[in-house]
This record gives structure tokens, C-alpha cells and sequence, in this order.
């Protein structure tokens, strides 16, 4: 299994190069981010997916073409997969794992203060959990 961590702010050119990889569907849905910022990492982190997996897969990255599975996790469309990949973003981080021999999951959360933690945690939590 290989794991990849990526900054999503990149330079404008990377950016482009990254867009040009894109399906038209993947284009239709970056433009629904209401701001460039969040219309950036979508692209960056999606066109990064794209050239790993080209890379995995001696595919070029443009042609791959993505489905969902059930859970709505996604996947290559078409043939069955020859590697199992999952990607997460928050923030200006992604993190895709890739494997050849089984599902993999992966998830990353950007560290920010919670000032409503406490009444977050007593909704969720057990009451030993809230103590600790």
C-alpha cells in the first residue's frame, strides 16, 4: 500500500496542467464552487488523483473515467480495477492510499478550534467519554 499526502495550493501552471486532466463532468463540478479557493483544491486534488493513478496504471491520466461504488467512494468505471485507491481533503491537504491487493480507506481532517466542542461531544459521546 502506498499512501501520498499533497498540498492542494499549487502554482497557477501546475493548476491549468492539473484542469486539463479532467473529465467534462469533473469540470461542470469544480465551476459549482462559489469561491476559486475551494474551485482550486477540487481541481488540484482531483488532478492529482488522475496522475497517480495514470502513473499506477501506465494509463494516460485523462482517459480514466470514474464511477461511485454504493457508499459513494470512488472508483474507475468500466473493467474491474486493477488497484484500489481512496482519497480525503480538508483544508489545503489531500491524502490518496493506493493498493493492488485490497480496499483501502483513507481520511484527513484539517485541525481547527472547536468552541462548541463540549456540547458536540455530550450529543455523541458516552458519558465517560464527555469525563475524559
Amino acid at each position: 500500500m502506498h499512501v501520498w499526502r499533497a498540498a492542494l495550493a499549487q502554482p497557477g501552471v501546475d493548476v491549468e496542467a492539473l484542469q486539463a486532466l479532467l473529465s467534462p463532468d469533473e469540470l461542470a463540478r469544480a465551476q459549482r464552487y462559489r469561491q476559486a479557493a475551494g474551485r482550486q483544491s477540487f481541481i488540484v486534488g482531483r488532478g492529482l488523483l488522475r496522475r497517480m493513478l495514470g502513473h499506477y496504471l501506465g494509463a494516460e491520466a485523462a482517459r480514466l473515467r470514474f464511477g461511485c461504488n454504493a457508499y459513494g467512494k470512488p472508483e474507475l468505471a468500466g473493467a474491474p480495477a486493477a488497484i484500489h485507491f481512496n482519497v480525503s481533503h480538508s483544508g489545503q491537504w489531500a491524502l490518496a492510499a493506493f493498493s493492488l491487493d485490497s480496499a483501502v480507506g483513507v481520511d484527513v481532517e484539517c485541525v481547527r478550534p472547536m468552541p462548541d466542542g463540549e456540547r458536540v461531544a455530550e450529543r455523541f459521546f458516552a458519558p465517560g467519554e464527555c469525563a475524559r
